[in-house]
């Protein structure tokens, strides 16, 4: 959230990939893998998240999520329970519009990247 509010207002942000952080426990550890992916889903809500990045997600964790298909449930059902309880987001409509923007982006990068990946193994069997 910090990273939305400061871009919203014109803030420059950037990560530091030379930068390693090791986790020394699992994500959710104190708490189990389910509560961890409905929480997942609430921050989602609050942070204002598009419909398509959330599907995606969605789709993601009950395909490859850990617990299978769990996951995603658990996800859906901590997104839903706050959508359905109208809870207040934790971010302004132009910050939501944003981080939208940002995910929307990184989608159509990964998407970029898959394409060129299959494009590249056509050329190379092609040249076989």
């Amino acid at each position: 959230m910090d990273e939305i509010r400061a871009q919203s207002k014109g803030w420059k942000t950037r990560h530091f990939e030379e930068i390693k952080f090791y986790h020394l426990r699992p994500e959710g550890a104190g708490i189990g893998p389910l509560r961890t992916a409905s929480l997942h889903g609430e921050i989602y809500y609050l942070t204002g998240g598009g419909s398509l990045f959330f599907a995606l997600k969605f789709f993601h964790r009950v395909i490859v999520g850990k617990p299978f298909l769990l996951g995603g449930l658990a996800m859906l059902w901590g997104y839903l329970r706050f959508l359905l309880r109208r809870r207040q987001r934790l971010v302004t409509p132009k910050e939501a519009q944003l981080y939208r923007q940002i995910l929307n982006r990184r989608i159509s990068t990964r998407f970029g990247q898959l394409f060129n990946k299959i494009r590249h193994k056509r050329e190379a069997w092609s040249v076989s």
